[in-house]
């Protein structure tokens, strides 16, 4: 994941940007459900798609000195804080899914288990 980085040196304005996010929650989930006895559809993994892009802006405020290095720190720091919290997001949803998934899974298995 490369950010791209937009600066206008005379507004003192900083814009750091990534793209191609998409697909990521599902691409991990993909590699966690390798050799695993339940999985998703590809259909059910429609609700994991996350934005494609995550931008992070920083300004000056008057009175404020312009650092590029630091605007340009601050500004990946609120991207990736945005594109974490829908990471994270779409993530819960999946543990959710996949627990109520085992639990019928147990509950119909346990039809065919001997009581005591």
């Amino acid at each position: 994941m490369a950010a791209n980085y937009y600066i206008d040196k005379d507004k003192k304005v900083i814009v750091c940007k990534i793209t191609n996010c998409s697909f990521d929650v599902i691409n991990l989930i993909r590699k966690l459900e390798k050799n695993k006895y339940l999985f998703f559809s590809e259909k059910e993994l429609d609700m994991y798609y996350i934005n494609d892009s995550y931008v992070g802006k920083v300004e000056c405020k008057s009175g404020d000195i312009y650092d590029e290095k630091y605007g340009k720190k601050l500004a990946k720091e609120i991207m990736l804080k945005k594109y974490h919290a829908a990471k994270d997001k779409a993530l819960l949803r999946y543990i959710n899914n996949y627990l109520n998934k085992t639990e019928i899974a147990i509950n119909y298995m346990s039809k065919f288990t001997k009581s005591e």
